[in-house]
């Protein structure tokens, strides 16, 4: 019988899932296969490493907090203005406090001349990003009687604010080559501050495309063959993939479809994965020069220590670290950035319990390859263990649900374009996404509410025990694994079966065995310490359970049996009653979290949403402050304008050492479309008045916001800021729980399969566009 599918034919939608992947590559494969502008850039200041930068704010002709055009000016000076006129452009780094401004028009004009430097058209103000300048008339040769002095003029329309960044003045006489304004925290003392940026020129044509460049920076050599041949690896994994999607709505026996959907989930994730992990430019993710130099140490290979910091020398490290003006240009190759590593130290070796033992088993066989190809390896391994990850976690939504449309999970899983990124850096954090994605989907099965959601336990406890084993930060969702297991007692399974219960808490104490086994003694300590530190009496108990597990283990099993009893006869108690109480609330709390999304949308057009400010520096007393912070922004993550760098951008789309950004437009779009999603389940759930679901949509709602308010808390102690990273976990299970309509699982999804449907497609364009724009700011990033 021929297979009938919502686009036609079979042959459609095979074609779709080519289209699909050809989507996600164009872009990056235009740009790496682009020839590479030789422009010479000369910074406006000297080498600054390891001095002070601020941002500096313009003056404002009206308030910028209002709708409506805007004027902002700043007055600079330079003596030499040689080093300016001749210039075919200048790049200025400049900022926007997280917020959207509306460029019209931005000038740098010379007192007394008729030269400008003006923005392109079109152009955008971005946030800790360059802005380019393009020299005009008038200034080559310089025409009138110019004073030394310049003025910067801004035109936008608001709400928004704008700024420069600035480095604090040094010791030393000022330089007449150096672009300099007033410092209104210092004016009393007359000194000037340094602007950021670099001067632009053109160098003859450029004999290399951005692969070339890539290239080199992995292995010295400008021969970008192997480049390609990874490209088509991951194009081959992709249309493979697009391919085995079974697209359609009837495409054979559900054991049929599931298998074609966790196949497909492989080769996407496959895919995708490989070329994160090569177009990324080595040492260019969080702290990877330290968890490579700690792998060295692991795997017990020093001669790794001198490679590496050889290598960041001709990659031009730490030039391009944390510096999204700066990129490797053409005159680059062959001369070195000969400035030492700065902030990088080897990760000790009690920062996991699986990442470490992992490293010294891999180190032996690759410890006679260089140390670029032994890095390129370790990413490609992540890359391989994370598809297998999401290939597993489309296979239990599948198997332990009622979905319908399994495929569906591939697009929820990796919908946001970091993911494959964080998991395939070296680092501590990829084995943790891993572990993420288990947590994630054992949640998502709860929530769903299948006659086998009982088994969602195993994932959940085996997910939460890697994660704890991976990295510290992951300890805060001992919280939200504690409220999901206390719900689940007070539920109790679908089935009411005793075996469903002893399923449930048995894949919860298998993650306490593992996690139990997985230790290494140096992480406890650490692990240990960390909790003392925070939580002095919290430590002290955690101290107690690790030094007496057989009591610990006797106190576990009685705590389980109690707490099930007590929920047994609460349920008895509550009865019918207590289901009509909730279903009478399930029409009021379904609109009121209907009406919470859209007020959050509209508001964010008129007002700041409330943000999550750096700590640094903080006062102990004001710890509470930071937490209130965090949850009010974590309440409030749909907008229209203006996102949560901290709590939201460094999700959903940072990249580098969080100084690689994603369009404005695309970080609008998922946050719309998310927003959506979200209001179409929980319709839903109104619809279907399923008083289970409802207390478990509760139930993560507020173990997701407790264990918000717990990470905050712990990492205002013991880390410089909460962001995004630490937050995988718990950004994932609201992921899954929002876009859960996409699946058509039985119960509260929209009633209408087309509705589903639409879900369904609005999440695979949401990843196709995502990862499309991911893969080409990367590539354009740093070449």
């Amino acid at each position: 019988m021929r297979a009938v599918t919502v686009f036609g034919s079979t042959a459609r939608a095979k074609a779709l899932g080519v289209l699909a992947a050809v989507a996600v590559l164009a872009p990056m494969v235009w740009a790496l296969s682009a020839r590479v502008p030789n422009l010479v850039e000369t910074p406006l200041t000297p080498d600054a490493a390891g001095r002070i930068a601020v941002p500096i704010e313009l003056s404002y002709m009206s308030y910028p907090g209002s709708a409506g055009a805007h004027v902002a000016r700043i007055h600079l000076s330079l003596r030499n203005l040689e080093q300016l006129v001749h210039r075919r452009s200048v790049e200025i780094l400049v900022a926007n406090y997280q917020t959207t401004p509306l460029l019209d028009s931005a000038e740098l004009s010379v007192a007394g001349s008729e030269c400008r430097f003006r923005t392109i058209a079109r152009s955008e103000w971005p946030n800790n990003a360059t802005l380019a300048f393009v020299r005009q008339r008038g200034c080559d040769p310089l025409q009138g009687t110019p004073t030394g002095q310049l003025e910067l003029e801004v035109r936008f329309t608001g709400p928004g604010r704008v700024g420069v960044w600035t480095y604090r003045p040094k010791a030393e006489p000022s330089d007449a080559d150096v672009i300099y304004l007033r410092d209104p925290s210092w004016s009393d003392l007359g000194l000037q501050v340094e602007l950021r940026g670099t001067y632009v020129d053109r160098a003859g044509r450029s004999p290399y495309r951005r692969a070339d460049l890539l290239a080199y920076m992995w292995s010295g050599s400008t021969n970008s063959l192997w480049i390609w041949l990874a490209v088509a690896a991951g194009t081959a994994l992709l249309v493979l993939g697009g391919l085995a999607v079974p697209w359609g709505s009837h495409t054979g026996p559900g054991d049929r479809r599931l298998l074609k959907a966790v196949w497909a989930g492989w080769l996407c994730t496959a895919g995708l994965s490989v070329l994160y992990a090569v177009v990324v430019p080595p040492f260019q993710a969080p702290d990877e020069p330290s968890h490579f130099l700690g792998y060295a140490n692991a795997a017990g290979n020093p001669a790794v220590f001198d490679a590496a910091a050889r290598w960041s020398w001709a990659t031009h490290f730490e030039r391009l670290r944390g510096h999204p003006e700066e990129r490797f240009r053409p005159p680059d190759v062959g001369q070195p950035h000969l400035v030492s590593w700065q902030l990088v130290s080897p990760v000790s070796g009690a920062r996991s319990s699986v990442s470490v033992p992992l490293w010294r088993w891999i180190g032996g066989p690759l410890r006679h390859l260089s140390a670029p190809r032994q890095l390129i390896i370790l990413r490609l391994i992540n890359a391989f263990v994370f598809s297998l990850a999401i290939a597993a976690c489309v296979a239990l939504i599948g198997m332990l649900t009622t979905a319908k449309r399994p495929e569906a999970a591939i697009a929820l899983l990796l919908l946001v374009p970091t993911l494959p990124f964080f998991a395939t850096y070296v680092s501590n954090h990829a084995p943790g996404v891993v572990a993420y994605a288990l947590v994630a989907t054992g949640c998502l099965i709860l929530f769903l509410d299948g006659p086998r959601a009982h088994i969602g336990g195993v994932p959940l406890g085996l997910g939460l025990a890697l994660a704890i084993a991976s990295t510290r930060s992951a300890l805060p969702m001992v919280v939200m694994g504690a409220i999901v297991a206390a719900t689940h007692a007070l539920l109790g399974s679908r089935e009411k079966r005793l075996a469903s219960a002893v399923i449930f808490w048995g894949g919860l104490g298998a993650g306490a065995l593992a996690l139990w086994e997985w230790h290494t003694d140096s992480y406890a300590s650490g692990l240990l310490s960390d909790i003392g530190r925070t939580a002095p009496r919290i430590g002290w108990i955690a101290a107690f359970m690790a030094s007496h597990p057989e009591l610990t283990a006797a106190a576990g099993v009685t705590g389980v049996v109690c707490l099930a009893w007590m929920a047994a006869t609460a349920r008895r108690g509550m009865g019918v009653a207590g289901r009509a109480l909730v279903m009478r609330a399930a029409g009021p709390v379904c609109v009121s979290g209907m009406l919470a999304v859209a007020a959050c949308l509209v508001a964010s057009i008129f007002v700041r949403l409330p943000h999550l400010e750096p700590a640094a520096g903080a006062s102990p007393a004001l710890v509470t402050t930071y937490a209130m912070q965090a949850l009010a922004a974590a309440a409030t993550p749909f907008r229209f304008r203006d996102p949560d760098f901290l709590m939201s951008t460094t999700f959903w789309g940072a990249f580098g050492w969080v100084d690689t950004i994603l369009p404005n437009g695309v970080l609008l779009m998922r946050s719309l479309s998310t927003a959506a999603a979200r209001i179409g389940m929980l319709r839903g759930l109104w619809v279907a008045r399923d008083a289970r679901r409802l207390c478990w949509l509760a139930a993560l709602t507020a173990g997701f916001f407790a264990t918000v308010g717990v990470y905050a808390v712990a990492v205002f102690w013991s880390a410089p800021d909460l962001h995004g990273r630490y937050l995988i976990g718990m950004y994932l299970i609201a992921l899954l729980i929002a876009w859960s309509p996409a699946l058509r699982a039985d119960g509260g999804v929209p009633t209408s399969r087309a509705a589903a449907d639409w879900i369904a497609a609005t999440a695979w364009l949401v990843l196709i566009v995502g990862h499309a724009a991911g893969l080409l700011t990367i590539v354009t990033r740093y070449f």
